[in-house]
């Protein structure tokens, strides 16, 4: 028998994401949320901090009949809805997030107004507006 997973969009407390990340990692969830790396600076120093790209969500996959188990978890509040129906990511929407974030300092920084260029993760050409 074929199980099905799906990519779904739990809601958390805020600042919680990556807590609720690792405790779904431990208790046996595949779980993503995009992190960037950011400096933050306050009055006695600078701190370097992982920052959770999509505040108060994280992906996790899943199978339907285990949706209600990472309610166990704590600081998850609820799953986000859409037309109705719990809010489901495409795996390929989850590949180009993080095919992104692993590419982001290959970025050319010289790009114009009208440059056209190539986009790799979705094998077609863009201009700049």
């Amino acid at each position: 028998m074929k199980v099905c997973k799906t990519w779904y969009v739990l809601y958390t407390k805020r600042n919680k994401e990556l807590k609720v990340l690792e405790n779904l990692i431990e208790n046996g969830f595949k779980a993503y949320t995009p992190i960037r790396k950011e400096k933050r600076k306050w009055s006695d120093r600078i701190v370097k901090k992982n920052v959770c790209l999509l505040p108060s969500m994280v992906l996790v996959f899943i199978e339907k009949k285990n949706i209600n188990k990472v309610f166990e978890i704590n600081y998850v509040k609820k799953y986000m809805f859409f037309n109705g129906q719990r809010a489901e990511v495409k795996n390929d929407e989850i590949l180009a997030m993080k095919d992104y974030l692993k590419n982001k300092e290959k970025i050319n920084n010289n790009i114009k107004i009208g440059d056209s260029i190539k986009i790799d993760s979705l094998n077609q050409n863009a201009t700049i507006t």
